[in-house]
């Protein structure tokens, strides 16, 4: 079975060098299908023999993905909505 890996998780306990050295293992032998990972073990830039940069099928972004105006529009009104519905409550 083939799987799809998507790491979008702003929590790093799980984004240690040996796990993702392993998931960069497993999409060279295809085990994995591919993956879409902005999360690493430490900030980029990334060194030049990290394991991920040249995995197969995989998108690498630095943590940056979600910025678009769309998003931050949606953002900026989740945050609203949140301050107006605990001001209501007091």
């Amino acid at each position: 079975m083939k799987v799809l890996l998507i790491n979008g998780s702003p929590k790093k306990e799980g984004c240690t060098y040996t796990a993702l050295s392993v998931v960069a293992k497993a999409l060279n032998e295809e085990r994995i299908k591919g993956a879409g990972i902005d999360v690493f073990d430490y900030e980029p830039p990334l060194n030049a023999d990290y394991p991920l940069l040249n995995a197969k099928n995989t998108i690498l972004t630095p943590h940056v993905a979600y910025y678009t105006k769309e998003a931050m529009i949606k953002r900026a009104n989740i945050e609203f909505n949140n301050v107006i519905n605990y001001l209501k409550k007091q």
